[in-house]
């Protein structure tokens, strides 16, 4: 793969960001403000004057890290990643993706100073950086899954066992330091970490068809308490029909906002506007009880957002009338959202809501693993491969999502508690956002004990964050 000038400008950038430059330029390097020039390639080619230097790997590295053994990636001790007397906010080793043209990749340091006070990478971030953010790895044919999404089983970072580490952020971080140590009297402009609670709305009723509640029914007559079950089903019919704004789903959309708002969140709402299939209950969002909803959240300070349904995959035309039957049913514009299910294929997904007038985007999480699928928790504008060019759209990765813990992972409560708050401390030490996926459904039903785990875990997340303000 050979980066292009234009990427290679926009890596830079992206590495400037987070390190706490201020982008002067948007055309730029990132380093104008320090006055720094920078040179991607070999040392010797480089300006004689103090520069940041990141040594070229080869091109056909890229395709070589696609099938790397596990054992031939070298992870470097974070101590061993920056000037000595220098302390980093995380202890975990770092793994380089790639290395320059003429290193030793068993000996080389990461990167070192010259004495016209050059800092030389020989670790080359700026390649590393670019693979995880441009998702390129996704455009090469690997292979998809039932819903045809790229997962983390076949992604370069769930196989080498670095799907934790957001492994652009550090390697930011990793450049602050070497540019403290040439530039003493600079003070990086640190970024202000968040928690960011998100919520796709898949269902506000109990159920979808009458297929759905002859299941439901069944599935109680199989249980260890069938009566109580069976009349529990019945029960739920019956709001369904003639109070179905008492029913606990959508009754579950208030408890999320109320809890966000007790401990001091604002919460992204994302609603569907499809229609019913075997993919999704869909419902109409311009329904009166749904209206009340919006009101309040609204008034709550809360965020309303679009969760395009199973089928606007791919469908530009689909997500179009979608987006706009619920913006028609909200009253304004929407700007960001989720897709459904997840659905994501680079650059497509990306390009469809770009050209739908959305902002944002929140996608980018693996259904099957939790972590950095793009090996970052910070917001940023993806880099469109084939066009060449910076995109206007925002990515915001999706780092956790409930149903990854409970239905691909399988893991306990304890368990996923545990992960959860370990990835938000993870990105609270680069100074990240940590996005959260929490449905609706998953706090009721037989979902209910992880309701009150998401309910309990909120004070920890923030917690978390007003530690490290």
């Amino acid at each position: 793969m050979k980066i292009s000038k234009k990427a290679e400008l926009y890596t830079w950038r992206e590495l400037a960001r987070r390190a706490g430059l201020p982008i002067v330029d948007s055309e730029g390097t990132g380093f104008e403000h320090l006055n720094l020039p920078v040179h991607y390639g070999s040392p010797e080619d480089a300006p004689k004057s103090p520069a940041l230097i990141v040594c070229r790997s080869r091109e056909e590295d890229w395709r070589r890290l696609l099938t790397l053994p596990l054992q031939d990636l070298r992870w470097i001790p974070s101590t061993e990643t920056i000037p000595p007397g220098t302390r980093l906010p995380f202890n975990n080793p770092t793994p380089v993706l790639f290395w320059g043209v003429n290193a030793d990749r068993s000996t080389t340091p990461f990167a070192e100073k010259l004495p016209n006070r050059s800092l030389v990478f020989h670790a080359d971030i700026l390649a590393g950086s670019f693979f995880m953010l441009s998702r390129w790895e996704e455009t090469t044919g690997q292979p998809l899954d039932s819903h045809f999404r790229f997962p983390a089983s076949a992604s370069v970072a769930g196989r080498l066992g670095f799907l934790d580490i957001p492994v652009v952020d550090q390697y930011a971080l990793i450049l602050r330091e070497w540019l403290r140590s040439i530039f003493p009297h600079w003070k990086p402009q640190r970024n202000i970490p968040a928690i960011n609670l998100t919520h796709d709305i898949d269902h506000v009723y109990q159920y979808s068809s009458p297929l759905s509640f002859v299941r439901a029914v069944t599935v109680s007559l199989l249980s260890k308490q069938p009566l109580s079950g069976v009349k529990r089903e019945f029960r739920s019919l019956w709001t369904q029909w003639f109070a179905p704004s008492k029913g606990e789903k959508y009754r579950a959309i208030y408890e999320l906002a109320n809890l966000s708002t007790r401990h001091g969140f604002t919460s992204r709402f994302y609603f569907m506007a499809a229609h019913a299939s075997l993919k999704q209950q869909g419902y109409d969002p311009a329904m009166p009880m749904l209206q009340t909803v919006y009101k309040f959240l609204l008034e709550e300070g809360h965020e309303i957002g679009f969760h395009p349904g199973y089928t606007t995959f791919l469908a530009p035309s689909v997500l179009e009338s979608e987006k706009k039957r619920l913006e028609q049913a909200f009253g304004t514009q929407i700007t960001g959202g989720r897709q459904h299910f997840l659905r994501f294929k680079v650059p497509d997904t990306w390009r469809d809501w770009q050209q739908t007038g959305m902002q944002y985007d929140s996608t980018l999480g693996y259904a099957d693993r939790e972590g950095f699928r793009c090996g970052t928790c910070h917001p940023y504008r993806p880099f469109d491969l084939e066009n060449d060019r910076e995109m206007q759209l925002l990515e915001i990765p999706l780092i956790v999502m409930d149903t990854t813990l409970i239905e691909y992972r399988k893991l306990t409560l304890a368990q996923s508690h545990d992960r959860i708050l370990e990835l938000a401390r993870a990105c609270v030490e680069v100074e990240g956002m940590f996005t959260l996926l929490w449905h609706n459904v998953t706090m009721v039903g037989k979902h209910a004990a992880w309701g009150n785990m998401y309910a309990n875990i909120l004070p920890e997340l923030k917690d978390i964050i007003s530690n490290i303000r």
